[in-house]
């Protein structure tokens, strides 16, 4: 994100964005989520292993 920080997504399940917004909810594995304004990011890296990071 444009501060630096990176937020994984584990799983493409683990990842919701409502049409017509700039906010994504990234979800962890124990259940806690990020809210992401689309707009602090900077880029999105796609890796082998079907994670992304932003």
């Amino acid at each position: 994100m444009a501060d630096g920080r990176i937020a994984s997504v584990e799983h493409p399940d683990f990842i919701a964005h409502a049409p017509g917004t700039r906010t994504t909810c990234v979800y962890e594995t124990d259940g806690a989520f990020h809210l992401i304004d689309l707009l602090r990011v900077s880029e999105r890296e796609v890796r082998r292993n079907d994670t992304v990071a932003m």
